[in-house]
């Protein structure tokens, strides 16, 4: 009870001391998953929030694309053919027409196949990378290629350098830099 009570006295102390601030324009209200209440001069990304104030600048702007929860108005009540009055039209706040929620599925479906395409090409970078890791390391004499249709012995030199670029590799592409 005391960690809400802080919670509510700083929300009313935030209300209170942007109500004197120039550069505040709005304060949201939204409850967390304890069901706390926090109020804040930043809308949260991802969950349900309402303005509380608008600090008196005007109409409040149209509901923002980039959280689909925001809330602005209360909800409109859908009638039923009768005319009484019937449950929430839309209950999750959504402002998005159908045809922009079949192309935020097909983007969605898109980013997650990219993400596996990702995903797989890292697997397989961090695969080379520890073989690469292995060779060096294990032979002191690697043989390339010259550029001139001959081979060559790399140097130790050269040789730190690529066990150095074989570590880079397992850092960025394996789960486990190991």
């Amino acid at each position: 009870m005391r960690i809400r009570f802080r919670h509510v006295a700083a929300g009313f102390a935030l209300l209170a001391a942007g109500a004197y601030s120039a550069s505040a324009q709005e304060i949201y209200r939204w409850t967390d998953a304890n069901g706390t209440v926090h109020y804040g001069q930043i809308a949260p990304h991802g969950v349900p929030y309402e303005t509380v104030s608008s600090m008196g600048r005007g109409p409040s702007p149209p509901p923002s694309i980039y959280n689909p929860y925001q809330r602005r108005d209360p909800p409109a009540t859908a009638t039923s053919p009768a005319g009484s009055v019937g449950a929430v039209a839309d209950s999750g706040g959504s402002a998005l027409t159908p045809e922009q929620l079949a192309r935020q599925s097909e983007l969605e479906a898109e980013a997650q196949a990219r993400l596996a395409e990702i995903s797989a090409s890292r697997a397989q970078n961090c695969e080379l990378a520890h073989e690469q890791f292995r060779q060096f390391t294990t032979y002191a004499r690697i043989r390339v290629a010259d550029g001139a249709g001959g081979v060559r012995i790399l140097s130790d030199d050269e040789r730190a350098a690529r066990i150095a670029e074989a570590q880079e590799a397992i850092v960025l592409n394996c789960d486990e830099a190991g």
